[in-house]
Formats: C-alpha cells, structure tokens, sequence
C-alpha cells in the first residue's frame, strides 16, 4: 500500500510539474528580426524559432519577395526601438 502511495504521489508531482513547464515555454516568446538583401526588414513575436521561420515564409510571401532573401538579424527579448 505504501508502494502504491509513493507512485501516485510522484506521478502527480510529474503531471503538475510538466503542467507548470508547459505553461511557462508557452508564454517564453521572443522577437526574431529578418532583413533581406533591400534592407527590408520585419519583426515579430514567437515562440521559437521554427515558428519564426513559418511566419517569415508567410510574410514574405505578402510581399512578394522569396523567403530565402530574408535573413535572420537578431533574437531578443525586447522588441528593437526603431525610430
């Protein structure tokens, strides 16, 4: 009975703890800057950076411009302060 105590109690400590992980890595965003050859430039939020690379191909397209032109520039928390 007490085994059986011991691997409820750990399994809901586990279960809580990815919950809380979960929770935070979903609001742990970051801004991803891209700038192609022109000096076209874009910035936005996401959560890493495969997701960046989804909206920049969807951006990119918006404008006309090949997804491949964009690079990435910068990775930070703040967004930059452009005048």
């Amino acid at each position: 009975m007490e085994n059986d105590f011991r691997q409820t109690w750990r399994g809901k400590i586990i279960r809580e703890y990815d919950e809380e992980a979960l929770k935070f890595m979903s609001n742990k965003k970051s801004y991803y800057a891209f700038e192609d050859p022109q000096g076209i430039t874009m910035e936005f939020q996401a959560t890493s950076l495969q997701q960046a690379m989804v909206i920049k191909k969807k951006k990119a397209q918006e404008l006309g411009i090949p997804k491949e032109a964009f690079e990435l520039t910068s990775i930070r928390k703040k967004p930059s302060q452009s005048a």
